[in-house]
């Protein structure tokens, strides 16, 4: 997909699987599957995340939220979020997950806003409160659950969330290593997650899990980023022996 000398990681599938956003140092880049790049703004961090009409990006610019226009790439920063790393766009289009430190506690957390591109921030409304790190906010695609990583059983490890139910919260994953970044598939019964155990290269990978649990798949040997499961093909990013971040093609679903 990228074969430059730029680090090009965190992909993300517009909806109708026909652009793909991802951040080539520091800056967030669309391209087509003609390899069409645009760049659209610079100090980006982070993976992108489209609107379900695929007419916006949401992207970590600095320390707040910014949406970028897709057509005109005009930007509009929403104040006050003090947003790190991904934000996450609910189906309906009408709110944003996203992990914060809004109150400077030392710990983050997972944070829920109301969207109007025409005002900032409305109503952010905390999902968890817990000492450990929850981060990677990832929406099911009906929009029922929102999947995260917490190391707040020790080590990083998958959560999902049922925003139907209370907001209860399930561990999804018991690992003897670190799984971060999941993704759902596109019709939400399995979950993609980059794992890893320190300088155990046979714990690293891409791994799958059924969304209702069970054990995970090593899809994809090797370090990656976390990976972007769009309708078509899976997109990640992996380190070659050059060690340049790169963004790769599809991969085989069987073993």
């Amino acid at each position: 997909m990228t074969d430059d000398q730029a680090r090009d990681q965190w992909p993300a599938w517009s909806p109708d699987g026909n652009l793909l956003a991802f951040i080539s140092d520091g800056r967030l880049v669309v391209m087509d599957a003609d390899r069409n790049r645009r760049n659209i703004t610079g100090g980006a961090f982070f993976r992108p995340a489209w609107s379900p009409n695929g007419r916006q990006i949401a992207v970590m610019k600095g320390l707040s939220l910014w949406i970028f226009d897709v057509e005109t790439l005009e930007g509009k920063e929403i104040h006050g979020t003090q947003v790190s790393m991904s934000p996450t766009w609910s189906p309906d289009g009408r709110q944003i997950a996203f992990r914060s430190d809004l109150f400077a506690e030392g710990n983050w957390d997972i944070y829920l806003m109301d969207i109007n591109i025409g005002a900032n921030l409305l109503n952010p409304r905390r999902l968890t409160v817990h000492p450990g790190d929850d981060h990677y906010p990832a929406w099911s695609p009906d929009g029922t659950e929102i999947a995260f990583s917490s190391d707040r059983s020790g080590q990083s490890q998958i959560y999902v969330m049922d925003m139907i139910k209370g907001e209860k919260i399930r561990q999804l994953t018991d690992l003897p290593f670190s799984g971060q970044g999941p993704v759902w598939s596109p019709a939400g019964d399995q979950i993609a997650f980059g794992g890893w155990k320190g300088d155990d290269l046979e714990s690293v990978g891409l791994y799958v899990v059924d969304a209702e649990g069970g054990e995970p798949t090593l899809r994809i040997p090797g370090p990656s980023g976390p990976p972007a499961w769009g309708k078509g093909p899976v997109r990640f990013t992996v380190n070659p022996r050059e060690k340049l971040a790169t963004a790769w093609g599809a991969i085989k679903t069987g073993n």
